[in-house]
């Protein structure tokens, strides 16, 4: 009976563990908290790759080696998958995103101008009801409002996101915000409205909710970008907390439903 080579077998444990690891992710959406959906086209074919280095692994168990020392370099490779499949996936929180700064200026991101929209600018989403911003259109909604802001004055719209207050806004002002996702956790920003509501403080920081009322504009001074402009600003008349969403990420407007 031939003598099973150690260094071969860690090896081989490692890529059945990075495989079951990316497989589980896979199957229980976990995969989304750290890569856009159009991405996960990728993470199959990486999947698919560790499978068919798994099988042909099969063959090395066996081969003779000089040495019965255990390589130190499969650390590198084992202390990732422990904490991969020991930890539970929780994606970004509100708290980390804005530390990446949040936009609330009349220009897009250089992130995401990059993706041409699908509606018609010279229509935007201006409707004579009330705007429901869902998830679906946050992105480009509000990309196409903070840049023709004069066209959804008096537009009534109901938006839901996590509550971002600092001591630099004005009384009474906060912002309801979403985590935008352009390709995988690492570039995630986020990207909100303004809105006004004298009980903003009978709220804390980071709490989910959803709101309706009526577009204004106001000068807005932005301590993320240094400067002043006109912007977009609910006028809140209806506020009720929400749960925590399970899809925490919005993605730009062109990626939706592809």
């Amino acid at each position: 009976m031939k003598k099973i080579n150690i260094n071969e077998a860690i090896w081989f444990g490692i890529l059945i563990g990075f495989s079951y690891y990316i497989y589980n992710l896979l199957m229980t959406a976990e995969i989304l908290y750290f890569v856009h959906p159009r991405m996960i086209k990728f993470v199959i074919a990486a999947l698919l790759v560790f499978i068919l280095l798994t099988i042909f692994q099969v063959k090395k168990l066996t081969r003779r080696s000089n040495s019965s020392k255990i390589k130190i370099g499969y650390i590198m490779f084992i202390l990732p998958l422990l904490i991969g499949t020991t930890i539970a996936p929780q994606g970004l929180n509100e708290e980390v995103a804005l530390k990446r700064g949040i936009s609330v200026a009349n220009t897009q991101s250089n992130n995401t101008s990059l993706f041409r929209k699908t509606i018609d600018e010279s229509k935007g989403f201006r409707t004579e009801e009330i705007l429901d911003i869902t998830p679906d259109i946050f992105d480009g909604a509000l990309s196409h409002m903070k840049n023709s802001v004069d066209d959804y004055v008096g537009q009534r719209v109901r938006i839901s996101g996590f509550i971002e207050k600092q001591d630099t806004y004005p009384t009474s002002t906060f912002v309801v915000a979403r985590m935008l996702m352009v390709c995988c956790a690492a570039d995630t920003l986020v990207k909100g409205l303004l809105a006004e509501w004298e009980g903003i403080d009978d709220f804390e920081k980071f709490q989910w909710v959803e709101i309706e009322g009526i577009i204004e504009k106001t000068e807005f001074y932005d301590d993320w970008l240094g400067q002043s402009y006109v912007a977009p600003i609910i006028k809140v008349d209806t506020i009720k907390e929400i749960e925590r969403p399970t899809e925490l990420y919005v993605y730009p407007s062109k990626y939706i439903g592809q």
